[in-house]
């Protein structure tokens, strides 16, 4: 070939050929320096760093009034109000999820009751402590007391952490309606007995046992207003819309677990009045001791 025409030809392959040399040459030599510049990247931009799980703390209970047990006492009922109102919260998202198909409101509900359970251990290890020191029998009656109002509360949470959660997918899943006249029955109940559980409380914390009496007087009421929404549910079920027997064993079970809630509340309200009652009966037998 003429010599212009056989550098025309092989000149791009020459220069091909010194680039992919060149390439591979460089990527030989920083090959070496990769760990180093790594390394400097690094401490130049960190990596974000985990976030763990907050863990809940108590807010009340401390050491130093283990010295005192009537101090003691005293924030052990705190930190039991505390987890309380965690609780009625809980109580009070469940409409909607069982009603709305709120799915984010059943992740705070599953948050809440993980951190309620690492709060009430906390309160039973402390427990524990207040009890292995010398106190009266007055002191370790209140100390029972306050531990199984706690666990009537724990015993609530995860009826709402279980139960309602469990049937909230279901409904979801099948994706079933609830029609606006059973709404209005379930969230009447819904209502009464919340408000139960924060009469409850604040019986619990303020001392105010006609709160307490006020809570075991409902029972008619939260009876009624089930027997309502039952009823409610025998005429939807004869209805000719779709899903009929699973919505009425759900919206059935709703009420159910409702009304348990509610007992739960009237035996804390009854561990109360019994608290006080105990007080009473103590007193009136020191009294005696001394006019003897």
């Amino acid at each position: 070939l003429p010599t212009a025409e056989r550098i025309a030809r092989e000149a791009p392959r020459e220069l091909a050929n010194a680039h992919t040399f060149f390439n591979v040459a460089n990527t030989i030599l920083l090959i070496g320096f990769v760990g180093p510049l790594s390394r400097l990247v690094q401490r130049l931009a960190p990596a974000p760093p985990r976030l763990e799980p907050k863990l809940i703390q108590p807010k009340f209970i401390d050491p130093v009034y283990l010295g005192t047990p009537d101090l003691a006492l005293q924030q052990i009922r705190h930190e039991i109000g505390r987890i309380g109102r965690r609780v009625v919260d809980m109580m009070e998202a469940a409409p909607l999820i069982v009603m709305h198909g709120r799915p984010d409101r059943m992740e705070v509900i599953v948050t809440m009751a993980g951190e309620l359970e690492q709060l009430y251990d906390h309160i039973v290890a402390y427990s524990r402590e207040l009890g292995g020191k010398e106190i009266s029998e007055s002191q370790s009656h209140s100390l029972q007391t306050l531990l199984e109002i706690g666990n009537y509360l724990m015993s609530t949470a995860d009826i709402v952490e279980t139960s309602f959660v469990s049937m909230s997918e279901e409904v979801r899943e099948n994706r079933l309606e609830v029609s606006p006249g059973t709404r209005l029955k379930l969230q009447q109940l819904f209502e009464a007995v919340s408000l139960a559980m924060r009469l409850s409380l604040k019986a619990l914390e303020e001392e105010k046992l006609e709160e307490a009496r006020r809570v075991i007087e409902m029972k008619e009421t939260v009876d009624e207003l089930a027997n309502q929404t039952i009823d409610r549910l025998g005429e939807r079920l004869l209805a000719n819309e779709p899903n009929r027997i699973i919505l009425f064993r759900i919206q059935n079970e709703i009420v159910n677990q409702t009304k348990r809630i509610y007992y739960l509340a009237k035996r804390i309200a009854k561990a109360i009045l019994s608290e006080e009652s105990n007080h009473l009966s103590q007193f009136k037998r020191n009294s005696e001791g001394e006019i003897r």
